[in-house]
């Protein structure tokens, strides 16, 4: 469990913590076993999550951290608190700040039910409409991505400010010369991944991996290869013997789980009513299913979460679309026809790209720098557009090393040709991976989403809404 709340009000508080720690005499701190408290001179920090550079004891100096996680940061002299998200808020914090009460926590069932439920949130989530900022109960409201939130104890007023810019940190580096070219970029990369699995590995001892069979699993797979590793495949592939991935799992001690059509219909039945969030994507039902069909609950969870963003434009290889949709005969007439279609694309209007437009006259949607902001932009929507799925796990620890600053930085910094044809078609994940892996997903390409279509998703998500509604009418 990585839960953790912090009250001067425990009467707003409906929850079962394992540990609590007195701040002050009117706040207390409660945590759960997996979150770490770091009791220094002048400071509480609680931490939970991993940090890829640096240590916890940093946050006392700065909030810019990489990593992810979340951080607590309780200054003794001065009494104030600092609740701090990583860059992309993978642990979501929400809190609660009104007439000088308020309740901080990652957990939304932690709130009690003398806050009421926000029927305006509830009523557009059953359309499939979520709102980011404010959550399903009246004034609490999320942190939001690479911020913080800060107040005082005495004097509570919260101040929420961002600690990163993505528009100054990620898309602006396209207008610096270009950095890395394919060798070098894949170098990087692999020199990042071998520290970040080192990390893992020193810090946790009860690691599985939970994977796909695409290039993001495999590349974990490559540093974490006597890691168990679990995954699972339905009834539309089994004609296609996956006997080479089973193989590959249960040489790593895990398993790849068959789901006739009956049991994939009762993982999402069986699950979906525990989700502390209401959540419009409900793919890791089934992967909470196997969670508990092997017993994995004490074991940290490594999957391949946000590889896609780092390295794709599309959830496929685009290189692939261009051989396979576009008829495109050779890699060359590949480039060609994808160098057309990214400078083509609507551009992302952020703040910066808005001002450049403003300030360029000439303008060109076929010029080299607009490729490459084409590029960047469509890159950045997607990552904006990136749905946090490990929340619906979150009463369990869920790692990706793939979440790293320094690999998202990656992109901007790289020459046109290296964005174009090498991270789109994931050359720099099949440089590092090798070809022994690679003939496992040449020779067996399990399915897409299509596989399971019987599954009905908007009722899924109705029943998660009610059952959150059950839950709280239930306090």
């Amino acid at each position: 469990m990585i839960n953790f709340c912090i009250t001067n009000n425990s009467n707003l508080v409906k929850y079962s913590f394992h540990n609590q720690l007195s701040l002050t005499k009117d706040v207390t701190l409660y945590y759960d076993n997996s979150a770490e408290v770091k009791e220094l001179p002048n400071h509480i920090i609680v931490f939970c999550g991993m940090l890829w550079q640096g240590d916890v004891s940093d946050f006392v100096e700065t909030s810019s951290q990489n990593g992810q996680f979340y951080a607590v940061v309780f200054t003794k002299k001065t009494r104030t608190i600092k609740v701090i998200t990583d860059f992309l808020e993978d642990f979501p914090v929400y809190y609660y700040i009104k007439d000088n009460n308020f309740v901080v926590t990652n957990s939304i069932l932690a709130f009690g039910n003398q806050l009421k439920l926000n029927l305006d949130w509830l009523n557009k989530a059953k359309h499939n409409e979520y709102c980011e900022i404010i959550t399903p109960i009246n004034d609490v409201k999320r942190i939001g991505p690479g911020s913080v939130l800060e107040f005082n104890v005495d004097d509570v007023c919260e101040n929420v400010y961002a600690w990163y810019n993505a528009s100054h940190d990620y898309v602006n580096l396209i207008h610096q010369d270009p950095v890395y070219n394919l060798e070098s970029a894949t170098n990087y990369v692999d020199t990042i991944l071998t520290e970040n699995f080192s990390r893992l590995r020193k810090k946790y001892e009860s690691l599985v991996v939970f994977s796909s069979n695409g290039i993001d699993s495999l590349t974990i797979l490559k540093y974490l290869n006597d890691v168990p590793k679990y995954g699972y495949y339905g009834e539309d592939y089994k004609s296609e013997s996956p006997e080479l991935l089973k193989q590959l799992y249960n040489d790593t001690g895990g398993s790849l789980h068959y789901f006739d059509a009956d049991e994939y219909q009762s993982a999402y039945t069986e699950t979906l009513s525990g989700w502390a969030i209401p959540s419009r994507n409900a793919d890791l039902a089934p992967e909470m299913y196997i969670r508990n069909k092997y017993n994995l609950y004490d074991q940290v969870i490594v999957k391949g979460t946000f590889g896609d963003e780092i390295f794709w434009h599309e959830p496929w290889s685009a290189m692939s679309v261009a051989v396979h949709q576009w008829n495109c005969q050779n890699r060359a007439q590949g480039l060609a026809a994808l160098g057309h279609h990214y400078s083509c694309q609507p551009y992302h209007t952020s703040d910066n790209i808005v001002e450049i437009m403003r300030k360029n006259a000439a303008w060109k949607a076929t010029g080299s720098e607009n490729l490459n902001l084409s590029i960047i932009n469509y890159h950045y929507n997607r990552q904006r557009s990136y749905l946090r799925d490990d929340r619906v796990l979150l009463n369990q620890m869920v790692v990706s090393p793939f979440i790293d600053l320094r690999l998202r930085r990656l992109l901007p910094l790289c020459n046109l040709e290296t964005k174009l044809s090498s991270i789109l078609d994931a050359e720099i994940q099949k440089n590092i991976i090798g070809n022994p892996l690679l003939n496992y997903l040449n020779k067996f390409k399990a399915g897409g989403e299509e596989s399971f279509s019987s599954i009905n998703y908007d009722n899924h998500r109705l029943n998660q809404l009610n059952e959150f509604i059950k839950f709280r009418s239930s306090y």
